[in-house]
């Protein structure tokens, strides 16, 4: 696809390579979120949605924990930096704890 191209040449990463991280992050949210039965979604409201047009939120878990802190901490997502956040100076933080410790997709590559 086209933005899977964009995406090889943007991180100099193989399209397949890509591709599998995108799995193992998505494993490691399916075990993270197995037995949560309800979310919350906090918007911020200059953040509704990013240029792509895909919703931006905050997801809130059953005990209080957001979802993307969690993914950014254990290295399975990065912060989306090309909006502005509350959150993002935090994020960026967690974001380069988790690549100086290899931690998640940063076991396998120093970029995603």
């Amino acid at each position: 696809s086209t933005k899977s191209n964009k995406d090889e040449r943007e991180l100099h990463l193989p399209v397949q390579f890509l591709i599998e991280l995108g799995y193992k992050s998505m494993k490691f949210l399916i075990r993270k979120t197995r037995k949560v039965k309800s979310i919350t979604l906090i918007q911020e409201a200059k953040n509704l949605t990013d240029r792509y047009g895909r919703t931006l939120a905050y997801v809130l878990l059953p005990n209080g924990k957001t979802l993307n802190e969690i993914l950014i901490r254990q290295g399975y997502a990065k912060p989306y930096s090309q909006v502005y956040c509350q959150e993002l100076p935090k994020y960026q933080k967690l974001n380069l704890k988790a690549k100086i410790k290899r931690k998640g997709l940063y076991s396998l590559t120093q970029s995603f």
